[in-house]
Order: structure tokens, then sequence, then C-alpha cells
């Protein structure tokens, strides 16, 4: 209700009344009155309104750049715009008008209001593999609030991905020309190549999680409902534990990991706790792989890490047309899903319980593996950050 009337006062008299748009264009204007006193760029700016994760894109990245003794600032915080401080905001307009090169691993909105300088080059080392559900501009006629004229995205000098078969899902998304979507690889997949590094995190989640050690481990990882971040749920009372944990093996445990915008907890019953661990708020979702044997998710990108390392996937999806007509899709999802889709809890047990038994059971899904990682993951190598460096050198360059 209130971006509605917001909207209409600002069609009406140009004028709005929002706390966001009042700050980012204090945030505009603190950047040209830097640009003006600033006569030329130089170094990197690592800039996020996320969290950054331990062995992430932009920790990956920040490391390299500092191993190599390359000039560069930092501007991270999880804090939007209209909550920062007025200082806060001047720091941060100032560390972009200086910026030869700005990396950023997500949206951060207010960088779009900027006319940037000719010189100011910015990478998108977008955080996540392929392309499933529609974000960005793609979303335009599916998001109320999106229109053509969002200069969102529209910045981006370059943009990594995970394969060439989805440049022209990202170029539509970002708005950018297909040649400024390098599909040079993703530099958090590095470490699922790494032997020593994966049976170093077996072991040091094996010792803090005893339980998990020689056991068959299922890890439940569905994503979110709701519009984001405020009214994000997951409604668990379409899953049960107890059931799940009745029919299946002793030797089995169970693993949640709720999405991160997710703060209500699964109960566990009493007589499960010894088998089942919450850890929604601990333990990187990548780091759980290497001890998974079989993931239960839903429509959550975890699926392409999961694809990485060959693990057994299960798509329950019992709202599948309801997510739908909330969340589009870049493909059919019957097509596209590598694993079988199951509709409700007692086919989701016995297609869990067959897995456990005998992982390569045909799960009879449209698309293999081998077809999934060759259309969404053929530039992950085990070397996607030696390639983001050198784009990144090549963007330093530029215009030198």
């Amino acid at each position: 209700m209130i971006y509605h009337a917001h909207g209409l006062v600002h069609d009406l008299t140009g004028y709005g009344y929002s706390v966001r748009e009042y700050k980012t264009g204090y945030f505009k204007k603190c950047y040209e009155h830097a640009c003006r006193k600033v006569p030329q760029t130089k170094g990197i700016l690592f800039l996020s309104e996320r969290r950054v994760e331990n062995g992430g894109n932009l920790d990956r990245i920040r490391a390299c750049v500092r191993e190599k003794g390359l000039s560069y600032r930092e501007f991270l915080t999880e804090t939007p715009v209209h909550k920062l401080s007025r200082k806060q905001i001047r720091e941060c307009a100032e560390m972009v008008a200086e910026a030869k090169l700005i990396i950023l691993e997500d949206f951060v909105p207010q960088l779009h209001a900027l006319t940037m300088r000719p010189e100011t080059q910015i990478l998108q080392m977008w955080h996540a593999c392929g392309a499933f559900k529609l974000f960005g501009l793609s979303e335009l006629g599916v998001v109320d609030h999106l229109t053509q004229s969002s200069r969102n995205h529209r910045s981006y000098t370059a943009a990594l991905a995970s394969s060439s078969g989805v440049v022209p899902f990202y170029s539509e998304a970002f708005g950018i020309d297909e040649r400024c979507v390098r599909p040079v690889g993703v530099p958090r997949t590095d470490v699922f190549f790494d032997t020593a590094y994966r049976e170093q995190i077996r072991e040091a989640l094996y010792t803090r999680y005893p339980v998990c050690r020689d056991k068959k481990v299922i890890l439940f990882a569905p994503t979110f409902r709701g519009s984001g971040n405020k009214t994000a749920y997951y409604p668990w009372e379409k899953f049960s534990v107890e059931k799940l944990m009745r029919e299946l093996p002793q030797e089995s445990v169970l693993i949640l990991k709720n999405h991160p915008f997710v703060r209500d907890c699964c109960e566990i019953p009493g007589e499960y706790q010894d088998r089942v661990l919450d850890l929604s708020r601990e333990e990187n979702i990548n780091d759980l792989l290497f001890i998974t044997s079989v993931l239960i998710t839903d429509y959550s990108s975890v699926i392409f890490e999961a694809v990485l390392l060959n693990i057994p996937i299960l798509f329950y999806t019992f709202d599948l047309q309801e997510y739908l007509e909330k969340r589009d899709l870049y493909f059919e999802f019957a097509a596209f899903a590598p694993g079988k889709i199951i509709s409700d809890m007692e086919a989701l047990i016995k297609a869990a319980a067959g897995l456990l038994d005998d992982p390569t059971e045909e799960t009879s899904p449209a698309m293999t593996k081998t077809q999934f990682q060759r259309l969404f993951l053929d530039a992950l190598d085990g070397h996607s950050t030696q390639r983001t460096m050198q784009l990144v050198e090549e963007l330093l360059a530029t215009g030198d």
C-alpha cells in the first residue's frame, strides 16, 4: 500500500517520500561532487550489500588482488542504502568516483542511478551458477515495479557466466550486450575440483557432527516462499520429518538447511534429534554437499553445485504451479530438472529410500546430468579464479 501511494504521488507531482529514493538521490549528488574533485580514476573497489562469504567469488578475487599487490579499497555492508548514514553514503560515493574498476557479486541498486564516468569499469561476478529462475531485467512483466525504463544492471562493463549456454540469459537479465557476458566460470566453484580441500572439509564436518560419519546423509535444502527477505517462509507442514525418518534406515542422517531468508525453524521430533541436524544457521551449504548422499530441494540453485559433485537430486515441488505463477523460470521445469520431480510426501520418502539403497537408481530425468552440465556449467573446471583475474587485469588496463 505504501509503495503504491508513493508511486501515485511521484507520478502526479514528480516528488516522493521514499527514504530509499531520497538517499539514492543524495548518493548521486555526492558521486557527482566527488567526480569533480578527483581528476583520474585508479585501483579497484569491492562493493557489496550482501554478507561476504568465505570462499565466495568476492572473497577469492579479493585474495588474488591482495596477493598480486594491486591497489584496492572496499565498501562492504549488509545494510541497504536507505539505512546508511549520510556519512556512509558520502564515503561510498567517493570510493565509487575514484575507482577504475568496481567489482560486485550481487545487485547494488544505487549504483545504477549514476551516470558513470566513461573510464570506470564495472565487473558483475554474479553469485549464482547457471540460469534457473528469472532474475534481473528478465522479470519485466512479472515483477510489477520493474519497467522498461529501469536502469538496473545496465551499467556493467562485464559479467561472469558459468557457461557459454547461459550467455543469452545473462545478457537479457543485465540489459547488456552478449559480448559483455564472459563465460570464464564462477570462482567459488573451484573448490569442487580440489580433492585436498574436499577431504579437509569432510573431515572438519565429521569432527563437528560425528553422527554423520560413516552414515548416508540426506540434505534437505528448499528455497523460500514469499516475495523477499521480509516475507520469506517455508511451509514446514508440507515436509514431515517424522514420516521421513520413520521409513529411512537407521544408518541415515537428515540435515535441514533453510534458505538464509527463512527464520522459522522446523520442529524436530524428540525421538529423532540424534539423527536430524538443523544447520540452517551453521555451515556453508556448498561444504555440506561434500558429505551429502542425496539432495532434496525444490527451486533452489544449489542443484548446480550438486550436479558438479554428481549427487542424486530429488525435486519436492508440491506447489509447482503456484510457485511458477509468482516466480517464472527460464525453462519448463519438467524438461530442465536433472532428477525426479515429486509432489507428495509419501512418494518423496519412497524415492529417497530408493536412492540411499542404490544411488544409481534411475529417476528418469528429462535432462541427464551430462546434458545439464554441458548447458549450464561447461566453463567450470577448477580454474575460474585464474581466468577471472585475467579479466580483472584486462579491465584495469582498458583505456590506459
